[in-house]
Formats: C-alpha cells, sequence, structure tokens
C-alpha cells in the first residue's frame, strides 16, 4: 500500500506542475494526460541523453531544447512557450519540494530530536563473555540492588546479564548506595 502512495505522490509531483505551468502559458492541452504524457517522454528523452557519451553541458542543452519541443508537441504549444514550461515546471517543483521538505521538518522535529539524543549517546558495546570457572554466578532473571548479596554480584550482573536495573547513574558502578558504594 506504502509504494502506491508513494507512486501517485511521485506522479503528482512530477506531472501537476507541468499541467500548472501549461495552463499559465494557455497550453491547447492542459489535462492530466497530456502532462502525464509530456513528463514520460521527458523522462525517456532524458535517460537516452544519459547514455550517451556527451559532455554535461551538451546534454543539459539538447535536454533543455529537447524538453522544449516535447512540451510543445505534446501540449499544443510554440517552442518557446515549452521552453517556459520547463522553466516554470522545475520553479514549482522546488517550490513543492522545499514545502514537503519543510513540514516533514516541522512535524518530524520529535522524531529527530529522539533520534539525535540517541546519536549522541554513547556507543554500548556486547559485554565480554564472563568467565565461568571463575565466578559462581549466572544470569538468572534478577535485575535490581535488592536482589544482589554483594557488590561482586552486583557487578558481574550488570556487565553480563540483560535488562538490569543496577546503575541509576551510568559510571559503571551499580548498586553504589547499598553494596558497591
Amino acid at each position: 500500500m506504502q509504494i502506491v502512495v508513494v507512486l501517485i505522490v511521485g506522479v503528482c509531483i512530477a506531472v501537476l506542475p507541468v499541467m500548472f505551468a501549461a495552463k499559465m502559458v494557455n497550453a491547447e492541452r492542459a489535462t492530466f494526460g497530456a502532462s502525464l504524457l509530456a513528463v514520460i517522454l521527458q523522462a525517456i528523452f532524458s535517460a537516452f541523453l544519459q547514455r550517451l557519451e556527451a559532455s554535461h553541458l551538451v546534454a543539459l542543452a539538447v535536454d533543455v531544447v529537447g524538453g522544449s519541443i516535447i512540451f510543445s508537441v505534446v501540449l499544443g504549444t510554440t517552442i518557446l512557450r515549452g521552453f517556459v514550461i520547463g522553466i516554470l515546471v522545475l520553479v514549482i517543483t522546488v517550490v513543492v519540494v522545499f514545502l514537503l521538505a519543510s513540514s516533514f521538518s516541522v512535524f518530524g522535529g520529535l522524531s529527530s530530536s529522539v533520534s539525535s539524543q540517541f546519536s549522541a549517546a554513547p556507543a554500548i558495546s556486547a559485554p565480554a563473555e564472563p568467565d565461568e570457572s571463575a565466578t559462581s554466578f549466572r544470569c538468572d532473571g534478577r535485575t535490581r540492588c535488592s536482589q544482589m548479596t554483594s557488590c561482586e554480584e552486583a557487578t558481574y550482573f550488570s556487565r553480563y546479564c540483560p535488562n538490569t536495573q543496577m546503575d541509576g547513574d551510568g559510571d559503571g558502578v551499580p548498586c553504589e548506595r547499598q553494596w558497591c558504594g
């Protein structure tokens, strides 16, 4: 479903500026269908030009002229007006994309601030495997200082066991008030 929505939005972002620009220059055919055809032909022409081994400046010039001709033929106007349509499409598209990006940054501000908090947090590496022969402790589901019996046990659980809640200030020393303080 998301692919369909993205496709529809993409088509609208590509076609609607052409349609509006065609209406602005009084083109004979300023319909959605004619504008869609012009966008498709322009995309095919641009893709063809990219395959040629021409310099970027030459390719750009040919693309502008070719686009003007495509817009003029498909939308029923002169080549000069086709060129103006191309310029207007560029301006309209830039404004629309800018407005969309601005709205996403405004509404996505919370998510970006949350992600920046996570990116600013220090990286947590996976704990090293405990030496089973050196200790008698085993992860058994205990997660709190009140469940520990020594600083050594709290340190083991804090380092090697998941979901412990024993280092409130994040300094690497667990159970500072009860056992390791």
